[in-house]
């Protein structure tokens, strides 16, 4: 592939980036597939200490990976977001949507959003905890990652997590959650 890039910093941790793949052949699942042409423009802005935000747009071709992989057109749209009220605490938003089409536009192989919220606080340089939330209408699932972290010393931490996939939003039960209470 060939890749071309403008990259401008800004004054105030500000940047905006323009790139092409004006050459881009990629061989997948055994099937070579040629002019695999994209665009993207991306922002970001760190100007101020408690908040920060940036985004990005890419439209072109790309390969729809499935188990008979076609060359398709579309786009996706990214911003996120990130809020940080106090030293130790921090909330990062992130939203992605993306579509794929086949080339003559006559069938959509998948269009949709993920939402992803990262919340982060730290209660003292050696512990803190994390939780990420995320929807993905893809496939019409909520997603919870809590995380626990202990730093020991600097060769040695420690983390207790769990993740949760929820994709029936029936509820079961008196007070229940598909089993969740």
């Amino acid at each position: 592939y060939i890749f071309v890039r403008l990259s401008n910093s800004l004054a105030g941790q500000n940047s905006i980036n323009i790139s092409y793949l004006p050459l881009n052949d990629e061989r997948f699942r055994g099937q070579m597939f040629r002019n695999i042409n994209r665009g993207t423009i991306s922002f970001s802005s760190n100007t101020w200490d408690a908040f920060s935000f940036g985004g990005s747009l890419e439209i072109g071709r790309d390969i729809n990976r499935s188990a008979n992989p076609v060359l398709g057109k579309g786009y996706s749209i990214s911003g996120n977001a990130t809020i940080k009220p106090t030293p130790r605490f921090r909330l990062t938003f992130n939203y992605n949507y993306s579509t794929l089409s086949e080339i003559d536009g006559s069938e959509t192989f998948y269009s949709g959003d993920i939402y992803r919220l990262n919340t982060r606080y730290h209660f003292t340089s050696k512990w803190y905890t994390r939780l990420i939330s995320e929807y993905d209408s893809f496939n019409d699932e909520i997603q919870l990652y809590p995380l626990v972290s202990y730093k020991a010393n600097p060769f040695t931490k420690f983390y207790m997590g769990v993740t949760s996939y929820i994709t029936e939003f029936n509820q079961s039960g008196a007070g229940g959650f598909r089993d969740y209470r």
